[in-house]
């Protein structure tokens, strides 16, 4: 037997919330597939970033899911052999052992909570994701009409609201996110390769603690920042180093600049006045404001500094959590913040000839307003 060195727990999960989700959704069980939300309702380390991202790795051969019950109440359906000797944080664990059993697994638990005579109005809520062969089989259990897609929204709903243990991971996941940055800084010159600086960044992510790496969107001059390309730096670049650090699954998102040579004063201005216009939305980032309003805040801001959005512009900014982007901030009325939320804020416009210049800054949302997680200075580097 091997020695057990701990239990698995959720961070941020309300297991009332979640039964009444169930509730409100009419649904008599719930089948969760996304590693993501199999992590956040059990703890069961399924991310790519976990201490052993195996099980990760693993999922098309050994597919994990939990089962929720319209009470609330969990049953794990997983690799069995990886939970030997571990405790984690659900009512039920269903353990299997290939492939072909993982799909009759989560199949079993469902028929178990479900009315299959078809007699009754049985509701079975699914994610978008959910494998094919899994939806054929709920299907044929409780028939098409029944397996509902409704565990996107009821997931993001839970998800939504950090608990005082999530603000705090992700406080101490945008600390590591800026001191990557910092090195990267401190250590480019003209000629480096831009994959040289995205390895820098990724080990330093580790060396400062962090799980692993959501993402590392970093461009010299002109390049596509959202592909890494072996151009290498060169005088008067504008450099963007975007980070994002992943901490127990939960990921941050910090951007800086820097400028090879003098930077020049209209740069400076522009950047100044983005970094006013990200703090004047955040500003208005109080429980029960408006996704819309923000937007209107953001979009007037631009108006009064003679900017222009970028074509691209359709959000102010977006929650992050276990996802780096897990809803946008958009032109929406029928949304609006809520106490315990975490927010980006980002804007950005074009500074011809240099590039696109704008700020990134995250928040947590208190009673009263936000609470700034972001720590480093927003000033450009000089390269």
């Amino acid at each position: 037997m091997f020695e057990q060195t701990g239990k698995l727990n959720t961070q941020g999960l309300d297991k009332a919330a979640l039964a009444e989700a169930m509730n409100r959704q009419n649904l008599d069980a719930a089948v969760v597939t996304s590693p993501e939300n199999v992590f956040y309702l059990s703890g069961y380390p399924t991310l790519p970033t976990s201490g052993n991202p195996i099980l990760y790795s693993l999922k098309n051969i050994l597919p994990f899911a939990v089962v929720v019950e319209r009470d609330g109440t969990r049953h794990l359906v997983c690799w069995g052999f990886s939970l030997q000797d571990v405790d984690i944080d659900v009512e039920h664990v269903v353990g299997f052992a290939s492939p072909q059993e993982a799909s009759e697994a989560v199949e079993g638990v469902v028929r178990g909570l479900v009315d299959v005579s078809g007699a009754g109005t049985t509701r079975v809520g699914v994610e978008s994701v959910v494998p094919y062969g899994l939806a054929a089989r709920l299907v044929q259990l409780v028939g098409r009409s029944q397996v509902v897609q409704v565990m996107d929204g009821v997931m993001l709903e839970l998800r939504r609201r950090k608990t005082e243990a999530e603000v705090d991971l992700l406080r101490r996941s945008v600390q590591i996110a800026e001191g990557a940055i910092e090195r990267v800084f401190g250590a480019l010159e003209v000629g480096w390769s831009r994959l040289d600086a995205i390895r820098l960044a990724k080990s330093a992510v580790l060396d400062l603690g962090g799980d692993g790496v959501g993402h590392v969107t970093m461009s010299f001059g002109h390049a596509n920042p959202e592909i890494a390309i072996d151009e290498r730096l060169r005088e008067r670049d504008l450099v963007v180093v975007d980070v994002g650090a992943k901490l127990a699954g939960y990921t941050s998102d910090a951007r800086r600049y820097g400028y090879v040579g003098e930077i020049p004063d209209e740069l400076i201005a522009a950047h100044a006045t983005m970094v006013g216009i990200v703090a004047d939305v955040a500003s208005h980032m109080r429980p029960g404001t408006t996704y819309s309003e923000l937007t209107k805040v953001g979009v007037d801001g631009f108006e009064r500094a003679g900017l222009s959005t970028l074509a691209r512009f359709n959000h102010v900014g977006h929650g992050i959590g276990l996802e780096t982007e897990e809803e946008w901030l958009n032109d929406d009325p029928g949304r609006a913040i809520e106490e315990g939320m975490v927010v980006a804020i980002e804007l950005y416009t074009m500074a011809a000839p240099y590039g696109q210049i704008g700020d990134e800054e995250t928040y947590a949302i208190r009673g009263q307003g936000p609470e700034l997680l972001s720590v480093l200075d927003t000033r450009i580097r000089q390269i």
